[in-house]
């Protein structure tokens, strides 16, 4: 391929566990225009930015969408014999797979939206988490986002746009933080009294929480190290993005 070369590899089938490699620094994007991910779904367009194999992590904390419950995270192996283990905070429970390269696996989340779940690995994963229906069951177009690992973090200041939907149905959006310090140094667009609703503290030290946003722009501020997710939601339409 030369300078701003694209190759384009589609067909009918799961490209889950393709291993791309290059001499040169390349972009690749992926996804499926027209995808089902369960019966409680309609079909929607998924396309994600893949992050290379070197920034992949060992350990992913997430919670479930605030906007859509229950839902689902794919995790995919990078190397052969891969220990992983899935804690479930407000269930006491703990679940262990061993994948190989390439390899994925699905895990049903329960819907409690104030419960963590926990993905430690002996070696890296990638870690993405499906929306699959409403609270009320009706069928909804389904969405997905990359879940930042711990060593995912800033302590930069963050802007991030919330886009509305052209429907008249009620938006809810949200930005969940993981913050490895003090959350009082954590301020959204630049007011010292953000609402900020605690969800827990993971395995790992960071504390999560997690506020209500309006369309528009926003700024995450911050003296610590944070990674976030916002979320953005209608009745039937919905978009998750990761922070940075």
């Amino acid at each position: 391929m030369g300078k701003y070369d694209a190759y384009c590899l589609g067909g009918k089938y799961d490209t889950t566990g393709t291993h791309i490699s290059a001499n040169k620094p390349i972009f690749v994007l992926s996804g499926s225009f027209s995808e089902k991910l369960n019966e409680f779904t309609g079909r929607d367009v998924f396309y994600e930015s893949l992050t290379p194999t070197t920034i992949w992590g060992n350990h992913f904390s997430l919670v479930p969408l605030n906007v859509r419950t229950p839902g689902f995270v794919r995790i995919l192996s990078s190397m052969e014999n891969t220990m992983v283990n899935i804690f479930f905070s407000n269930h006491s429970l703990t679940q262990n797979y061993s994948l190989d390269r390439g390899e994925s696996h699905d895990v049903l989340l329960f819907g409690d939206t104030n419960e963590i779940v926990e993905i430690v690995s002996t070696k890296p994963l990638l870690v993405a988490q499906f929306t699959s229906q409403s609270n009320d069951f009706e069928w909804t177009d389904p969405s997905m986002v990359l879940v930042p690992s711990h060593l995912q973090n800033t302590k930069n200041d963050i802007m991030f746009p919330v886009f509305t939907f052209p429907s008249d149905e009620q938006l809810l959006s949200y930005v969940t933080v993981w913050c490895n310090g003090d959350t009082s140094e954590l301020t959204l667009d630049n007011s010292p009294n953000t609402n900020w609703t605690v969800i827990g503290v993971d395995n790992f030290g960071s504390v999560i929480v997690r506020a209500f946003l309006l369309p528009g722009s926003h700024i995450l501020q911050t003296n610590t190290d944070i990674r976030a997710v916002v979320n953005v939601a209608k009745k039937f339409m919905s978009y998750s993005f990761p922070l940075p």
